[in-house]
């Protein structure tokens, strides 16, 4: 292959996010991506080869906008929102589709049929939250928000916050109203008012 590997990875993630894992065909890969299937074959091994290579470049495309996001913000807390005002408003007209593509596979992917795919998908999934934990405690170790709440169940209830977001964004076109419930989320996490995230208390 001529072109840089990341090119073809980005062409073919374009494509899986828009049609789904199912819904591409290797006839679709060749035509999009401009190869033989030999080429694909010899460089990703397969079908499944090249997903599990697109999942792991759009995860550390997640991960990578957040470390820059991050440095940019001077605040872990501020980068984080900052994340959710990018993938939910800025880039859902951008994207192939505006749902992650992380949850879409998840929810298209069958257990009995595609197992260590969807083991793969909740992996990377888990990954994005781990990056949001890290943050947090960092915030909390800042003062950005109380030390109360539990650093890993609360990058799990934004994941889910994050989740539903997108999905709404697809069926709404008032920004407004999506900004602004993600400024009351983050105001509420600013406060640690949010139920269900506090660390578990001793007795």
């Amino acid at each position: 292959m001529k072109r840089e590997r990341s090119e073809i990875v980005d062409q073919a993630m374009r494509l899986f996010w828009a049609r789904g894992f199912h819904g591409t065909s290797m006839r679709d890969l060749q035509q999009v991506l401009d190869l033989r299937p030999g080429s694909i074959y010899a460089a990703f091994g397969s079908k499944e080869g090249l997903f599990r290579e697109v999942l792991r470049y759009y995860t550390q495309g997640g991960q990578t906008l957040l470390r820059r996001l991050r440095g940019e913000t001077g605040s872990p807390l501020t980068a984080i929102e900052r994340y959710f005002q990018t993938v939910v408003l800025e880039l859902r007209h951008r994207a192939p589709n505006p749902q992650c593509l992380l949850v879409k596979s998840l929810l298209e992917l069958s257990d009995d049929e595609e197992g260590e795919l969807v083991v793969e998908v909740r992996n990377h999934l888990k990954g994005m939250q781990g990056c949001f934990a890290e943050l947090l405690r960092e915030a909390q170790a800042n003062g950005e928000i109380p030390r109360e709440l539990d650093p890993d169940r609360t990058a799990h209830y934004l994941q889910v916050q994050l989740m539903g977001l997108r999905s709404y964004a697809r069926l709404s076109e008032d920004e407004a109203v999506i900004g602004a419930v993600m400024q009351d989320l983050f105001a509420r996490l600013r406060r640690g008012d949010l139920p269900t995230v506090a660390r578990p208390v001793c007795h």
